[in-house]
């Protein structure tokens, strides 16, 4: 019986430093049947160096471009796929050996799929363990959801793919679309995703014009595509505390703005397939303005604050818009005095 190929897609921009790590742990799939395609986004790293020994593995493939930022690499790696399915991986991930097998064999289990995801593990720069269930944790949107809730239908692991449920007993696979819940946020992790190839060619394109919330937008229009299966089980140990990740103020700003607007976008063209109560989706929407205004207010944009703010509370009156507006509206000699009041409060207190 022929066994799918899999192009996994790895862009990378200065990773030197993991992206040996990265490899290693593709070589060591028990799945064999793979491709892979390492997009250099312009590195001025040893990136290339570090590759280069594993380029005596006929499977993987570099390419270098000029710096055009992770979704423009992310493209040029769909567009050299040529395997049944694709599987994305960042340059700083490690999958578990036996990821790629158990993706397969969830595609060849529901045949009627999109794309799979899994669970996630969080370490440290040092390798050592953080969270072993870090999915709920690092997506708020599965606050509004449990997997009876957000999935129609489940199945036994052991079904599926029973060396892995022997390492992780009493775990499940769970199937349905989940287009309508993407709304309230994120579900998707980009390193433990497999999709079909042939409804990424449908979807099309990363964005190339955001630097942030890309992901968010591109998982959206794949989970409009058809049924998704989520495996309840840590394919991937994702790395946190890097200064570079997305976790930083200077960036949180521009994610949460591309995020708003992802929003609005889908629910303007969506109206009739979003199956979320009204009530759901108008917390949404005020969520979505009320972190973008509480961000402007840490860069002392006060103005633009304002104008979220309202816009929140238009869309759901809630206690936090209403105090941030209290504070947006104060004077700004009383708002710094304030300010100070309670950054001397948290110093004496901790």
């Amino acid at each position: 019986m022929r066994q799918p190929l899999v192009t996994v897609v790895i862009p990378s921009y200065n990773r030197a430093h993991s992206i040996g790590n990265t490899l290693d742990a593709l070589v060591a799939q028990s799945y064999q049947n793979w491709e892979a395609v390492v997009v250099d986004d312009g590195s001025v790293d040893r990136t290339r160096q570090v590759v280069e020994p594993y380029l005596g593995d006929r499977r993987i493939r570099y390419v270098y471009q000029n710096n055009r930022g992770v979704s423009s690499a992310r493209n040029r790696g769909l567009e050299l796929a040529t395997g049944d399915y694709i599987a994305l991986l960042d340059s700083d991930d490690v999958w578990h050996p036996w990821k790629l097998q158990l993706q397969v064999a969830v595609f060849e289990a529901f045949r009627d799929i999109v794309l799979t995801y899994t669970d996630m593990s969080a370490v440290d720069p040092l390798g050592r363990m953080v969270e072993e269930r870090y999915l709920r944790t690092m997506y708020s949107a599965y606050q509004w959801f449990t997997n009876e809730t957000l999935f129609e239908t489940s199945i036994d692991l052991d079904k599926i793919a029973p060396e892995v449920a022997a390492l992780h007993p009493r775990r499940r696979v769970w199937k349905g679309s989940i287009f309508s819940q993407m709304l309230m946020g994120n579900l998707i992790h980009t390193s433990t995703v497999m999709m079909r190839r042939s409804v990424a060619n449908t979807v099309g394109q990363f964005r190339t014009d955001w630097r942030f919330c890309e992901d968010y937008h591109y998982f959206t229009r794949i989970s409009k595509e058809g049924p998704v299966a989520y495996i309840d089980v840590p394919s991937m140990l994702y790395q946190t505390g890097m200064p570079d990740q997305l976790t930083a103020r200077r960036y949180q700003f521009e994610g949460a703005i591309n995020y708003l607007i992802c929003l609005r976008e889908l629910i303007d063209k969506n109206r009739r397939r979003i199956t979320l109560p009204p009530a759901m989706i108008r917390r949404s929407v005020a969520d979505a303005h009320l972190w973008v205004a509480e961000l402007m207010m840490m860069s002392d944009d006060y103005t633009g604050a304002r104008e979220h703010l309202i816009n929140s509370l238009r869309y759901r009156i809630s206690g936090r818009g209403l105090k941030q507006l209290i504070v947006a509206n104060l004077p700004s000699a009383l708002r710094d005095s304030l300010r100070t009041a309670y950054r001397s409060f948290k110093a004496v207190t901790a």
